[in-house]
Order: C-alpha cells, then sequence, then structure tokens
C-alpha cells in the first residue's frame, strides 16, 4: 500500500476514505502524487460508491464559478459589516 499511495500508511488511508472525495483529491495534491497515480484515488471512489471519482470545483463552491476563492457566507458579512465602522 505504501508503493501506491507515498507516505500513507493504513491508518492515514482508512481515515481519508471516511471523508468527502473533495478532502481526498486534496490529500492526493498535497502528497504530490502524479496523475497517474491520483487516478488510483478514482478506483477507491468508486469503491466507496462516489460515482464520478473527483468533486469538481464548481459542486464545492455554493456559487458555482470553479475559482478556489474565499466564499463569503452571509454571517460572515454580517460579521464584516458589523466590524466596519459606520458612515455619517
Amino acid at each position: 500500500m505504501r508503493e501506491k499511495y507515498g507516505k500513507m500508511d493504513r491508518n492515514e488511508l482508512s481515515a481519508l476514505l471516511s471523508r468527502s472525495p473533495k478532502a481526498i483529491t486534496n490529500k492526493a495534491y498535497k502528497l504530490g502524487l502524479k496523475k497517474r497515480k491520483r487516478k488510483k484515488f478514482d478506483h477507491l471512489f468508486a469503491l466507496k460508491g462516489f460515482p464520478s471519482g473527483r468533486a469538481s470545483d464548481t459542486e464545492a463552491l455554493p456559487n458555482g464559478n470553479g475559482s478556489c476563492g474565499k466564499v463569503s457566507t452571509p454571517s460572515a458579512l454580517k460579521k464584516s459589516e458589523a466590524s466596519s465602522p459606520q458612515e455619517v
């Protein structure tokens, strides 16, 4: 298993498989796995029942623009408005 997934051991891999597809993909990039090795992660998705393998950026972000920027939530907007000084 170590040959396939680099520095991951069995416990890390099982913990990773209990997470979301996006988290698994991020871990693959963080480990610096080559593209053909990342394809093996897609096989693991299929074993878990995820239909298409990795989640796309448009699925991960609610605004659907595919950017990796900071997503503003309504609660975050309220906090920033409250912290900014009011104009008179």
